[in-house]
């Protein structure tokens, strides 16, 4: 099941294995209810469940979708799943204020798992399929959450805004990772990015508790990140214009 790894191996010492699909997601039983779904057989019918709700779920809900879409191998569910999460997950830190200490604590560990393990862009396979690739942006720019008085962002906050200002900055995010997500297909494409980025991924395989300063492993992973750093900007240079950045 390696479309998880980097979430799952952080995951598996921590909680045991149910394998029990769950209902009662909040932030604070997010990875312990992700970490469940390893213990069995998750199918694509759970996925496209997950997938349904996606207009009206929260972002700690629409990261579980994306674990139970990963482990159901249902890879472009699970993409959108994951990048819809961020952009919903942004837009209700900066615009709904927790109301209460244990409201911004909820919220700040949301952050956390953001950046700790939902802040990628999801199976390599979505980008090195151009077809595939060119449906999941059209599909993404074309989602629109439910906003509505009843929305339960994961913590409980003063008051919503107004639903134009909350749609807007969900249209600010979606802009800003949809150019991401489309530089991702254009740097799989290249023979060089790629070469790096596989081999990469292979040193941290071998290195699941991180690189070790002075070895061989750690010194090739520098010089990876590197050429990935410098191909990733001059693609980006390249494709300014196709990809929006600077409108």
């Amino acid at each position: 099941m390696s479309r998880l790894v980097p979430v799952v191996l952080l995951l598996v010492v921590a909680f045991p294995a149910t394998c029990a699909l769950a209902d009662d997601i909040v932030i604070e039983n997010l990875l312990e209810r992700i970490s469940a779904l390893r213990g069995g057989e998750v199918s694509a019918e759970d996925c496209h469940d997950q997938f349904e709700k996606r207009d009206v779920s929260n972002g700690a809900e629409l990261f579980y979708g994306y674990g139970v879409c990963g482990w159901a191998e249902q890879d472009y569910e699970a993409t959108l799943l994951l990048v819809m999460g961020q952009v919903r997950a942004v837009t209700d830190m900066e615009l709904l204020e927790p109301a209460t200490e244990v409201d911004q604590q909820a919220a700040a560990l949301l952050w956390g798992y953001i950046f700790y393990y939902f802040g990628g862009l999801g199976p390599d396979s979505v980008y090195l399929d151009p077809a595939m690739h060119e449906r999941l942006v059209r599909e993404y720019e074309g989602w629109v959450p439910v906003v509505n008085p009843d929305y339960d962002p994961g913590w409980g906050f003063a008051s919503f805004p107004d639903p134009s200002v909350y749609l807007g900055k969900i249209e600010h995010e979606k802009a800003r990772r949809a150019r991401t997500m489309k530089l991702q297909a254009i740097l799989q494409a290249d023979r060089d990015y790629r070469a790096a980025h596989v081999e990469f991924l292979w040193l941290q395989q071998q290195n699941p508790h991180g690189f070790v300063a002075g070895t061989s492993d750690y010194d090739r992973s520098v010089e990876l990140q590197r050429t990935m750093s410098e191909i990733s900007q001059r693609l980006k240079e390249q494709h300014a214009e196709e990809l929006g950045y600077g409108q």
